[in-house]
């Protein structure tokens, strides 16, 4: 699995890149270049956002962020999250869903064909 790291302003976004093989399948996207459009979005949004930490702070580009993201079809979790012992600033940031069917090793958004889901931890 090959993970790319972009370090924009304060912000650290790990993006893992779907396209590890399993066996002879490979997981891509059902919508042609869906990863090299996110990435592209992540890039412009890092490139137009400057980072300040009194005026324009991590929360700030989490919640701008999340808005472009979600313009453009993506969902996202806003997550904060801070040391133990508290002696480090907490850290907002973003945790992308996506959903990949598993028989056919694709990205895709269920959300229109199946509007009542719900979560399973493996079960049959």
């Amino acid at each position: 699995m090959r993970k790319d790291l972009f370090i924009f302003g304060s912000m650290l976004i790990m993006i893992i890149l779907i396209s590890f093989g399993l066996g002879a399948y490979v997981v891509h996207s059902d919508k042609e270049d869906r990863l090299e459009d996110l990435l592209e979005i992540l890039h412009e949004f890092a490139d137009s956002h400057e980072y300040d930490r009194e005026h324009y702070n991590c929360v700030n580009h989490s919640v701008d962020l999340q808005q472009v993201l979600r313009e453009n079809g993506y969902r996202s979790k806003m997550i904060t999250g801070c040391t133990y012992n508290m002696t480090a600033p907490c850290h907002r940031w973003l945790r992308l869903e996506l959903d990949i069917d598993s028989v056919s090793g694709t990205i895709k958004d269920y959300r229109d064909k199946y509007p009542v889901q719900s979560e399973t931890n493996g079960q049959h």
